[in-house]
């Protein structure tokens, strides 16, 4: 089940990040000051092949697998970053999430349910 990261490190200016995790999902959102979701990193199946489905209402979707970095033969491990990955499977994915979300705020829920079942096929 996502427990809410009480202690997050928060730009001086910027919106508030909240953070959301257990062992198969991090969430991460940012909110304005009245508590409006500006964007969104929900990344899931950490323990296999990491993936990242992001959310912005300015910039729109996006969805990345996520490099580690620690397959580098003879390399000190290297800084996770996002790298291009294959098809969203929207369905399963919503499905994951609502099953870990009991213990969040029901309207934040609701909200990051409803973004992810309108990641658009085309994307």
């Amino acid at each position: 089940m996502l427990r809410e990261v009480k202690r997050v490190l928060q730009e001086p200016r910027g919106a508030k990040k909240r953070w959301f995790t257990d062992e198969v999902i991090d969430l991460f959102i940012w909110q304005n000051e009245s508590g409006r979701v500006l964007s969104l990193q929900f990344c899931y199946d950490k323990r296999h092949k990491e993936r990242s489905l992001t959310w912005s209402g300015e910039s729109g979707y996006g969805h990345h697998g996520v490099d580690d970095g620690e397959n580098k033969l003879g390399r000190i491990k290297a800084s996770p970053i996002l790298v291009p990955d294959g098809i969203f499977e929207t369905e399963a994915v919503a499905d994951l999430f609502v099953a870990r979300a009991a213990d969040i705020e029901s309207s934040l829920r609701a909200f990051v349910e409803k973004i992810i079942r309108a990641y658009p096929e085309h994307a």
